[in-house]
Order: structure tokens, then sequence, then C-alpha cells
């Protein structure tokens, strides 16, 4: 995941009359420790703008790891699993 991007919607009222209005792609200056390159993973979005990733496959290699992401603060953590 070095490569993120967000949507930018600045007038969700304007873009629902002009399709073609204020959509852009804003690259993310991550910072932390983001799960690297992997596919396969499940998401899952918070009301609180935490972003929760979990699992996914990295080449062959299935992973088990759980990461969030803040979205206002941009950061990733790697949260340690319980057994």
């Amino acid at each position: 995941m070095s490569n993120m991007w967000k949507l930018s919607l600045p007038g969700i009222e304007e873009l629902a009359a002009d399709s073609n209005y204020g959509v852009t792609w804003e690259p993310v200056k991550e910072k932390g420790t983001p799960p690297g390159k992997i596919s396969h993973h499940k998401a899952a979005v918070f009301p609180n703008n935490k972003v929760i990733v979990f699992g996914g496959m990295s080449g062959i290699n299935e992973i088990q790891d759980i990461y969030e992401f803040d979205v206002n603060k941009e950061h990733w953590t790697k949260l340690k699993q319980v057994a």
C-alpha cells in the first residue's frame, strides 16, 4: 500500500448536478507502518475516521496482520493481536 490515493469531492451538490465537476484524485502522504504490497485483504471503515485492514496475500504468502489507518492523521499503525 505504498501508493495510496484519495478521492476529493469539493462539492457534492455540484457533482450531483454535473458529473464532471470537481472530482480529483490526490496522493496520500501516509505515515507510520503501512501493510506493504498486499492483495485480497479485507477492509472496514468506521465512523471515527479509522480504516481497519485485515489479512490478505503477499505474493503466494497468506498474511494475518491487522492494520489501522487514521484518515485524519494519514497514519498507519500495525495492531497487536491477542491470542
